[in-house]
């Protein structure tokens, strides 16, 4: 079983090199690829002093913006049969977290694609089974089999940098069967990892909570307001590369 992380990032250097020492420290992975997309001041491999052999930096020619960029790393690991794609805020906290997934898609053949997290509050709902949970769609995480990729593709920006390409994701892969719920995730989730948008500061690191783009950001999400609701005459398939 070969497991392949992205992990996406920009003008986050700081938050980046933690999350890559506790993926060394907690994550099993056979391939990871860190996509900086277009930082200020290029993002340098934050484990190069440890000569860590499969984790490498790569920058995209022009700026992508989160779905594009989600596309860039799938598109470099899709050679793996189970593939991660996470921002550079969450990662993990202890041990077991990727052969939580693993497990949870051996437990349940049908189902290829987990990616939600737990709400603003923690909460998990609608348990149906012990290692699959529903939650709120918070797009921080994806993990994604080789059928599930070839499934539904890649993630659609809606023509805009950003906007809404999580939900869509996420509904799209329901609709295809590949998730007993719409927003699926592995049970103790936030057990397993760090989410900084909702846990906050991490072992002296101080979290803003802001946006590296900021306003720019939001002026896109409004761009793309209008069409985020997947409809069911839209093709399941989008490609990712």
């Amino acid at each position: 079983m070969k497991v392949g992380i992205a992990i996406i990032t920009k003008d986050r250097q700081e938050i980046l090199n933690i999350a890559v020492s506790q993926h060394l420290l907690h994550s099993m992975f056979d391939k990871m690829v860190i996509i900086d997309d277009q930082s200020q001041e290029a993002i340098y491999n934050p484990v190069n002093r440890l000569f860590v052999n499969n984790v490498e930096v790569v920058r995209p020619p022009e700026w992508l913006g989160v779905a594009g960029a989600r596309n860039y790393g799938l598109s470099l690991i899709d050679d793996c049969d189970v593939m991660f794609v996470m921002d550079d805020d969450v990662f993990p906290k202890e041990d077991g977290c990727i052969e939580a997934y693993l497990e949870a898609f051996d437990r349940n053949p049908d189902l290829h694609m987990l990616g939600a997290v737990p709400n603003e509050w923690g909460e998990v709902q609608n348990v149906f089974d012990s290692f699959v949970s529903t939650a709120k769609s918070t797009g921080v995480i994806f993990a994604i089999t080789t059928h599930g990729l070839k499934t539904i593709g890649g993630f659609d920006g809606f023509g805009a940098k950003y906007g809404f390409d999580d939900a869509d994701y996420f509904q799209r892969a329901h609709a295809a069967g590949l998730a007993p719920e719409r927003y699926c995730t592995i049970i103790d989730f936030e057990r397993y990892f760090h989410i900084s948008d909702i846990d906050g500061d991490f072992k002296g690191f101080k979290w803003s909570g802001k946006s590296a783009l900021g306003d720019d950001k939001f002026k896109e999400m409004e761009i793309s307001g209008p069409n985020h609701f997947w409809k069911d005459s839209q093709v399941i398939f989008k490609p990712y590369k």
